[in-house]
């Protein structure tokens, strides 16, 4: 194999990297375009510079005497179509980067390789990406992206920028050149003065430009009318001009007077009618050269000569470039160049026009033969489809195919595989293979369905029976996730008869068949076949295969309602699935964690699983069942959570999906949650509406338990509106059904329906008794979930609340209860104050944590500020001084306040301060009255004895800020700790950031409007002080900088705030004397000495007499 010398890393081809793409282009003698040079020096300062206009504006030159005067470490990348590939251009920005940071990128280089679809893993990548170059680049670095228009609209690459923009180092600044407009975020960018903008009108010459150009460039000094002339008809199109000067160099300078004089060519064409001229103006051997190597990309003095038979190519290349026939150097050594896109435009039509198709074709293939010899698969294969050798390409592409999988070239391949016509990738079946596996994993089961079909009918044609074995397992799985059973039964009937019993495919098919003889009721084949598959699967090496085998044993799990079992299964899926970037089977992964979550009731987990499963599909475009389902998923976590306004929007968001897509598992779980989430928002309707068309779901992929659960939420939703007694028989039935083929979560769900209906129909006792059958399958942590689902309904929870309270008051199942209330929220409040008062201690106990742990978690953050006017902020809303009804409440209000973060309070303490007068029984009503006026105040709309913030334990309570919430004096003094930290740890301008935060906190003394309150005064004396200090600090940290200004501005606050203490006047008269403003020394001794007799009628003491005199003096 020959080695052109140009690569670096790896000697495959595939992994390599081409080091042309990653030089700068050579300086030509330009004019200094001062003005634009000095806008670009703002790309130091901001995070991305755009240079955008067509082509021959001088963009790459520009871009390239900025990088040369700057002293600042670069990357140039010149992009071309194949970088549209996310895994493409990860991989050359590593290797950029790693020319000017040594080992730079090892990890980001891992995770690619490790991955199979860099697009479905992309934020992941790009996460360690960007961790690298914050740990390893130090220094300023601008990275040059020359050439954007070739993968502006590759929504990989685009959506990749925006992420590294979003969140990359501020010391890495990003440089785009392109022609066209740029598919970037640059509207958030712009808002944050994050983005220079140099546009075409920027990049075109002035007519002073012009003369200067041709006058000390070209030496062909112009007259100023030829200037104008030349001006006009270019629009200081630098390409145009330097077409004119080549045109007028090799015909004399008369004839660039002619042709200004006599131009009938539109403007618009000038470049192309001069490009003509200057092409017949060169001899006819460097004609031929030039139209017949327009077809490379780049141009290496060997290749060009075994290409054309010449021994001629390096001088020809190097008089291109020395005679700036736009003939562009890669490197130094004159071994690799590149046309401009004008110029190779033009040559490929000169080359069209006057060579035939079996002339080109021939050139074609025997560029392809060479790139090959030369390790170049992927250009080989490019001339191999320019020459209609499809059967060429095709021998290329099933040779590289599966390290473009390794290696994440997801979109590559199908962008090559579509160009083959049928008939060649009838006789490459791999092939069709890899297309089928590409439409799997974006959710194209249909035609991936189809492809596998044929592969495995040409497989075992050819008598490869492992391979046809693989084909019909991925057909299988096509066929299942479209609900084809019959289909699916036929495949399964084949592979029974091809694969060896006991080799790794049958485990993976095993696993395939255990979930289907489950959906479809065959229970104790299911079992066997589970079991079988999970005790094989690690002999599986092939870590695809075993994914595939895990995820349909965790789906068999979940079917079963096994969602313990399901999700340690799932786990080990998504490990795998992220480690080898299997993108469809990831997603699916994290779809069944979701609905095993929610019956476990681990509500948070799913969320993150569900937000990472639609991330994922949005990334990669996916629109299928699949992403029905986790959007629904996404749903039922915030509708579960308590999340109101924003799970409302997301399940409406979700329901919209709804008849968008056809029968199938994915779709009939998606519609069930989504008749939960209606239940949950009180819209039984709509909760009907879903639950239905997952009922007929059932039906059409005859899934027995299926059904019998989605009949459940039918008779739920109707809440015995079809006749209560016929309705409780159907249930009980139902319930004893899924007893014997269902698992404790799906038995829980029924019981909790059933308990439901009971209390519906006045059947208080049998209620009671089918509620502690749920709790004790509830107890070894099975099914809970289902008891957030069903006690959504506020109906429901209404209902069955005074039940399990009873239950919790005999000190029966506290913790499962406890998670139960938990799920309730404020609603169960009322009864858990009710429990805090038992006589019995762990009843008590338990309660008293619940109620605490539920206000947390369900009130809304209070922003309370006490420095300076008091004022109180619930969530957005401002409680003003009028809402206050109670004086008394207010003071309750602030005392409380005013403790550390939940420290109980007596509520004797309490009466002693604010009714000292009062006896103990009327002091304690009052307390009461006030209270209850203060939760009026704060939650004007919770029922009567309900409160999120007033928390009760016992005979004291404290008041709960909720999540986030914050009170302005603690937050004040937590500033002052963490610029402490930051002193001590050396971070300078983090501790001036913190005091400066905690001074913009203080907006006066504490609580200043209660002066004549005893118990606030030692707080406000101790914040003042603490206050007085700071502003010292901030004005000592200025002085210390050199910054005097800053250092009296807040010196200046400190005498304001603290009047009485001369020292603060010396200091500020110091300051004025080092600046020599003596004005300022007089003015502030002045200004101590009236406000002394003022105040005290006494003069300034001799210390500050004497420091006046000596500044004076000075």
């Amino acid at each position: 194999m020959r080695t052109g010398g140009f690569r670096m890393g790896s000697d495959e081809a595939i992994a390599g990297i081409l080091k042309t793409k990653l030089y700068a282009p050579r300086l030509p003698d330009i004019i200094p375009r001062e003005k634009l040079l000095q806008k670009l020096n703002a790309a130091k300062k901001t995070k991305l510079t755009t240079i955008v206009a067509g082509a021959g504006y001088g963009k790459s030159t520009l871009a390239a005497s900025f990088l040369a005067d700057q002293k600042v470490p670069s990357v140039w990348y010149q992009l071309e179509e194949t970088d549209r590939d996310l895994s493409e251009f990860i991989t050359y920005l590593v290797a950029g980067v790693r020319m000017q940071e040594s080992g730079f990128g090892e990890e980001t280089s891992g995770r690619l390789k490790a991955a199979e679809d860099a697009a479905g893993e992309s934020r992941v990548i790009l996460a360690t990406l960007i961790s690298e170059m914050d740990a390893r680049v130090k220094n300023d670095l601008i990275i040059v992206l020359d050439d954007f228009q070739e993968v502006n609209n590759s929504s990989q690459v685009t959506e990749a920028l925006d992420f590294l923009l979003g969140h990359m180092p501020p010391n890495l600044h990003l440089v785009i050149l392109s022609r066209i407009k740029l598919n970037l975020d640059l509207a958030s960018l712009a808002a944050r003065r994050q983005l220079v903008e140099i546009k075409e009108a920027d990049l075109g010459l002035s007519s002073i430009e012009i003369a200067q150009l041709f006058s000390e460039v070209f030496g062909m000094p112009l007259e100023d009318e030829e200037t104008s002339s030349l001006c006009e008809y270019t629009e200081g199109w630098i390409t145009g001009l330097v077409l004119f000067w080549l045109a007028a160099r090799d015909r004399g300078e008369d004839f660039l007077k002619e042709v200004l004089t006599d131009l009938k060519v539109p403007p618009a064409r000038v470049g192309e009618y001069l490009s003509g001229v200057v092409f017949e103006s060169q001899s006819e051997k460097v004609r031929e050269f030039t139209m017949k190597t327009s077809l490379l990309t780049r141009l290496n003095p060997e290749f060009c000569d075994q290409l054309l038979e010449s021994e001629e190519s390096g001088l020809i290349l190097d008089h291109l470039a020395n005679s700036r026939m736009f003939t562009i150097p890669l490197d130094d050594r004159g071994d690799w160049y590149r046309y401009h896109h004008l110029l190779q435009a033009f040559l490929k039509e000169r080359l069209t026009a006057g060579c035939s198709h079996e002339e080109i074709n021939g050139l074609n293939l025997k560029a392809a033969i060479l790139w090959e010899e030369y390790g170049e698969p992927e250009q080989a294969l490019h001339h191999y489809l320019e020459a209609g050798e499809h059967g060429k390409a095709a021998g290329v592409l099933e040779g590289i195919a599966p390290g473009l999988r390794k290696a994440s070239r997801i979109s590559f391949l199908p962008f090559v595989l579509n160009r083959l016509p049928q008939e060649t990738l009838e006789e490459h079946p791999w092939l069709l293979f890899h297309l089928g596996e590409i439409s799997y994993l974006h959710g194209d089961y249909e035609r991936a369905a189809a492809d596998f079909e044929r592969a495995a009918s040409l497989f075992e044609q050819s008598v490869d029976v492992g391979a046809q074995a693989s084909a019909l397992i991925w057909l299988s799985s096509s066929q299942y996730q479209l609900a084809w059973l019959d289909e699916y039964e036929d495949t399964a009937a084949k592979l029974r008869e091809i694969i060896p019993v006991g080799s790794p495919q049958w485990y993976e098919f095993a696993a395939t068949l255990s979930s289907t003889a489950f959906f479809t009721g065959s229970y104790d084949l299911a079992d066997r076949f589970l079991t079988e598959a999970l005790e094989h699967a690690h002999e599986v090496e092939d870590e695809t295969s075993r994914a595939t085998l895990l995820y349909f044993c965790g789906l068999t799990c979940f079917a079963k309602g096994d969602a313990v079992r399901a999700c340690e299964v799932l786990y080990q899926v998504v490990e795998l699935a992220e480690r080898v970037d299997l993108t469809t089977t990831l997603m699916q992964s994290y779809a069944v964690l979701c609905n095993c979550l929610a019956m476990s009731g681990e509500f948070e987990d799913m969320l993150e699983y569900a937000d990472k499963g639609v991330a994922l599909a949005e990334q990669i475009g996916h629109d299928t069942p699949l992403t029905f389902l986790l959007y629904a998923c996404k749903a039922a976590a915030l509708t579960y959570m308590g999340n109101t306004e924003e799970a409302r929007r997301e399940t409406d968001a979700a329901s919209s999906m709804s008849g968008k897509y056809g029968a199938g598992l994915e779709v009939l779980l998606a519609e069930f949650d989504l008749g939960h989430q209606y239940m949950v928002h009180g819209e039984s309707d709509l909760a009907l509406r879903h639950y239905r068309i997952a009922q007929q779901m059932g039906r059409e992929v005859a899934y027995p338990d299926s059904m019998r659960a989605t009949r459940l939420g039918e008779l739920w939703a109707n809440h015995g509106e079809e006749g209560i007694e016929a309705t409780i028989e159907e249930a009980e039935t139902i319930a004893r059904q899924l007893e014997q083929s269902s698992s404790d979560e799906i038995v829980v769900y029924a019981y909790l329906v059933l308990a439901f209906l009971e209390l519906t129909a006045g059947r208080s006792e049998e209620a009671q008794h089918t509620i502690q059958a749920a709790l004790e399958l509830t107890e070894g942590g099975r099914g809970l979930g289902f008891w957030r689902i069903v006690w959504g309904d506020k109906k429901a929870s209404g209902m069955l609340l005074p039940l399990v309270t009873e239950t919790f008051s005999r000190g029966e199942y506290l913790e499962v209860l406890g998670k139960i209330y938990q799920y309730l929220g404020s609603s169960s409040l009322p009864y858990l104050n009710k429990l805090s008062r038992s006589k019995k201690p762990q009843v008590r106990k338990k309660a008293g944590e619940l109620a605490a742990s539920i206000a947390r978690e369900s009130a809304e953050p209070l922003t309370i500020r006490m420095l300076g006017t008091f004022e109180i902020t619930r969530g957005r809303e401002r409680i003003s001084a009028r809402d206050w009804r109670s004086k008394k409440a207010l003071a309750v209000m602030k005392y409380l306040a005013a403790q550390e973060d939940r420290r109980l309070v007596p509520r004797d303490i309490l009466m002693d301060l604010l009714w000292p007068e009062s006896a103990p029984e009327s002091a304690s009503k009052n307390l009461g009255t006030a209270l209850s006026s203060l939760r009026k105040t704060l939650e004007p709309e919770t029922a009567r004895g309900e409160s999120s913030y007033l928390v009760a334990s016992g005979d004291s309570l404290y008041l709960e800020l909720g999540r986030g919430g914050r009170t302005d004096f603690k937050l004040f003094r937590l500033k002052i700790r963490e610029a402490g930290d930051a002193r001590a740890s050396g971070d300078d301008d983090l501790y001036l950031e913190r005091l400066k935060e905690a001074e913009d906190l203080y907006g006066g003394d504490f609580l200043a409007e209660d002066l004549y309150e005893d118990w606030c005064q030692p707080e406000r004396e101790s914040l003042h002080a603490e206050h007085l200090k700071l502003l010292l600090d901030i004005s000592d940290e200025y002085l210390r900088r050199g910054d005097q200004d800053q250092a009296v501005h807040y010196l200046e606050k400190a005498v304001a705030s603290d009047p009485d203490r001369e020292e603060l006047y010396r200091r500020l008269m110091e300051i004025y004397s080092s600046t020599g403003n003596r004005a300022g020394v007089e003015r502030t001794f002045k200004r101590c000495s009236k406000y002394l007799m003022d105040e005290f009628e006494v003069d300034p003491s001799p210390d500050t007499v004497e420091l006046h005199n000596r500044l004076r003096g000075n």
